[in-house]
């Protein structure tokens, strides 16, 4: 996962010639944590999924001294409007304060286990205004002797 806060330029440079995907998911809000794993102060609670160690922060490339006609693509509520730059957009060092991107490797997610089946939030990873992301990732599944090794068909709309 990468996150990008409202109001960070970026650029992505796709560096290998591979079959690469991507879901590019917006929010009206900050992309956080759940906060049942977080304590008052917003540190993660050891029963969390991920430690704050897991998060990292992209590659920060080397400024871009240049000048010239550069094409700067802005979202607003209305669309995307495009601005024309006389300095190179990213002709900037670093990220100040706690507001910069993050990023989490999904194989670090260690997923909640229990001996029977466990219920759909579980899996989620992250929460933002209006939704939540889930990651279903592989673990050890429901190994009590009596459990149902698969849910039957049903519908869990209140999780």
């Amino acid at each position: 996962y990468i996150v990008i806060p409202r109001g960070i330029l970026y650029h992505f440079e796709i560096t290998s010639s591979g079959d690469n995907r991507f879901l590019v998911m917006e929010s009206a809000g900050p992309v956080e944590t759940p906060k049942r794993y977080r304590n008052e102060y917003g540190q993660l609670l050891e029963h969390a999924p991920f430690c704050e160690r897991d998060f990292r922060v992209p590659h920060f490339a080397d400024p871009i001294d240049e000048r010239g006609k550069f094409k700067l693509m802005l979202r607003t509520t209305e669309g995307i409007q495009e601005y024309y730059l006389a300095q190179h957009p990213l002709d900037v060092v670093g990220w100040d304060g706690c507001y910069y991107p993050w990023a989490f490797n999904i194989k670090d997610f260690m997923p909640i286990t229990g001996k029977v089946h466990q219920p759909p939030p579980v899996h989620q990873t992250f929460q933002a205004p209006g939704y939540v992301i889930c990651s279903f990732c592989p673990r050890l599944f429901d190994y009590h002797e009596l459990a149902i090794p698969a849910p039957y068909n049903h519908s869990n709309v209140d999780s």
